[in-house]
């Protein structure tokens, strides 16, 4: 029975340390993109030094993904052709190349997964015995060989793995390489190929002009001389009259919006009745339903004024009359009032009782010397 793979976490054997050397010397030192640009340029060495720093953990990623090692070893190899191919370089930004390598394993390695999973499910192998192989130890060199057999363009299939070597006697030292060797680094194609052309620099010493002779300079007509223009200096007159064109325009602009808020009362009540003591009250239409009036209370309700608009224009002989009222009680009337041609009205009205006993304020047409009860039609109206 043949010994199980030795555990590659052992510490590495003077023989071990002595193979490997002279590769580590040379490729350890050179960085990834370095390998990674050499191997796009079509140099085996380059492909093989990289392979030989990651192929190892890819193939186990893979091998550990899918469970089958002829699967994991053909998605190594798409993997690192397409570093030959310089594909790696088309789609990959300032990713690291071992973090590239893995990402697409990954990559290709999942939908295998879920194949064989499917598989295992069908032929009913709960124990996964389909993927036994992961437990196995990956070799990636037998299949560093295919893969520079597939940069030369000869026969993919590489040679078979070569038999298990036998178990060692105790106390023998293992003359197993820590890492497959590769050759030196060292034949990557010139960019800049001929002998280096030498590089002349001369330097010249600053030279001085020439000082002329006071009898030799001309003076410089006055005619040629530029004139300096003085700025403008912003009058105070100028800005005063921007001053009033601004004020004109904002009072437009005030006016044109306050008319579209309407109606409106006096100024006084109109900010008087917003603050605290004041009281505004809104009447809608009932029997006009687009006429809108707005009672403005102002000293705890003692003074109050009337705006109305889009009410019909008075008729000779007949008024607005306006009529609070309260529970229980007949309705007492705050006054009359008139409207301009065009149906707006404002006025001065008299609240005949506290507004929190009022509980509907409502304005009718009457005679022009007013009435003791409504009998017209109520025009608007408000309840709390």
């Amino acid at each position: 029975m043949a010994e199980p793979p030795p555990d590659r976490s052992d510490p590495p054997q003077a023989s071990d340390t002595a193979d490997a050397s002279g590769a580590a010397d040379t490729s350890s030192l050179i960085e990834d993109d370095v390998l990674l640009d050499g191997a796009r340029h079509h140099s085996e060495l380059a492909l093989a030094a990289l392979f030989d720093r990651h192929g190892g953990r890819v193939l186990s990623l893979a091998a550990s993904i899918v469970g089958d090692h002829a699967q994991a070893e053909s998605i190594v190899l798409d993997v690192f052709m397409r570093c030959w191919h310089g594909e790696a370089l088309d789609g990959r930004t300032r990713t690291p190349v071992r973090v590239w390598l893995i990402n697409q394993t990954r990559q290709r390695a999942t939908p295998l997964l879920a194949e064989s999973q499917e598989a295992a499910s069908h032929a009913d192998d709960p124990a996964g015995r389909l993927r036994s192989s992961r437990l196995s130890v990956v070799d990636p060199r037998p299949l560093r060989d295919r893969l520079l057999a597939r940069a030369r363009g000869e026969e993919s299939a590489g040679p078979a793995l070569p038999p298990a070597a036998p178990a060692l006697p105790p106390g023998a030292a293992s003359t197993r390489p820590i890492r497959p060797t590769s050759p030196p680094i060292d034949a990557f194609p010139d960019p800049f190929p001929g002998p280096a052309a030498p590089i002349r620099i001369e330097v010249h010493p600053p030279t001085a002009p020439p000082t002329p002779r006071g009898d030799a300079i001309e003076p410089i007509p006055s005619s040629r001389i530029p004139h300096r223009t003085a700025p403008r200096k912003i009058r105070l007159v100028s800005l005063m009259w921007g001053a009033a064109l601004l004020f004109v325009l904002a009072a437009g602009l005030f006016v044109g919006a306050w008319s579209a808020t309407g109606p409106h009362a006096s100024p006084t009540f109109e900010v008087l009745a917003r603050l605290p003591g004041g009281q505004l009250v809104t009447l809608t239409g009932t029997g006009l339903p687009v006429a809108r009036a707005r009672l403005f209370l102002i000293d705890g309700g003692l003074r109050a004024e009337l705006a109305a608009e889009a009410l019909p224009p008075t008729r000779p002989g007949r008024a607005f009359q306006v009529w609070f009222g309260e529970p229980g009680q007949p309705f007492r009337t705050g006054g009359t009032f008139t409207a301009n041609q065009r149906g707006v009205a404002s006025g001065r009205i008299a609240v005949p009782l506290p507004m929190d006993r009022v509980r509907r304020i409502s304005i009718t047409e009457e005679s022009a010397t007013g009435s003791a009860n409504p009998s017209g039609v109520e025009l608007l109206s408000w309840t709390p």
